[in-house]
């Protein structure tokens, strides 16, 4: 309920008061992450929440409480948070099943991002506008970006600005295996129980882009015809390293649309949103085709 609920306040708040949706974007936010430790802490997945999509929303919430007037910033998470967060819903199978929570959480986790950048670019959303909205303050705003705004965040998109965004990717990475490799190496090696992203997809047999991964690099013979993956091994950590890289780039390429045409923008969040929601409606026909076909036959 609660999963459905929230989807329809986000879209009143991107549709009708995008002006609220930063404020509101903080708030839950900080609700998801702690209540997504709490669990993740409890499972022994606390290592997930190092990696690069916590990272992003790390960002997010720097642009919008510290770093507010940086175009360079602001365009450098745009690209970020609009490109590989919103592209692994539908890469990882992030789906809207909504009776279970960590499901809805992870949609949310990787769509919310998104919806943010569009009223931060688009409709020149804040913190502080949501606030004084709320106050009844009549606070001027900029012009929305037309073209011929001047406005910190209507400068238009470069090639630099894709040298940063992937700069603070591959500063993220170095983090990660500083992290994982080397100061808690031993106790990663000494507790097989905790999972860290690369555990979970080099073990994860069902999961279909992973397993193309595989399949191409049995094919060019990186790896042997029966040979799996292994996180122990270097071989498939840099494959991981490399395959998040070059899935990094793909998913660059809509960003420069997105920032050009709010309307673009809108059809990449409802097209993700669809994914999502196809995604649960098969999980839900997947399990209970399961439960019941015992009965029927």
């Amino acid at each position: 309920t609660l999963g459905v609920l929230h989807m329809c306040v986000c879209q009143y708040f991107l549709l009708n008061r995008p002006d609220l949706y930063a404020l509101w974007y903080t708030c839950v936010m900080i609700v998801l992450l702690m209540t997504r430790y709490v669990i993740f802490k409890g499972q022994h997945l606390q290592y997930f929440m190092i990696d690069n999509c916590y990272f992003t929303i790390g960002l997010s919430m720097i642009n919008l409480l510290l770093v507010g007037n940086s175009p360079l910033f602001f365009k450098a998470c745009f690209i970020c948070a609009t490109g590989p967060l919103t592209l692994a819903i539908p890469v990882w199978r992030n789906s809207f099943v909504f009776h279970d929570y960590d499901r809805v959480v992870s949609v949310y986790i990787h769509l919310l991002p998104c919806m943010l950048y569009y009223t931060l670019r688009h409709t020149n959303g804040s913190v502080q506008g949501g606030i004084n909205a709320l106050m009844g303050v009549d606070a001027q705003q900029p012009d929305v970006c037309d073209g011929g705004s001047l406005a910190w965040n209507c400068e238009p998109i470069t090639l630099f600005d894709y040298v940063c965004a992937i700069s603070m990717y591959l500063f993220w990475q170095c983090l990660y295996l500083l992290k994982t490799e080397v100061l808690d190496k031993r106790r990663l090696n000494n507790n097989p129980k905790l999972l860290t992203s690369l555990r979970w997809m080099a073990s994860d047999t069902k999961n279909a882009t992973s397993r193309a991964v595989l399949k191409l690099l049995r094919k060019i013979g990186l790896f042997g015809k029966e040979e799996e993956y292994n996180a122990k091994t270097w071989k498939t950590k840099m494959v991981f390293v490399v395959s998040q890289l070059l899935f990094t780039l793909i998913a660059f390429i809509p960003t420069p649309f997105m920032y050009m045409s709010g309307t673009f923008h809108l059809w990449y969040i409802l097209l993700i949103v669809m994914n999502a929601v196809f995604n649960g409606a098969s999980f839900y026909i997947e399990v209970f085709s399961k439960r019941y076909n015992p009965h029927i036959a």
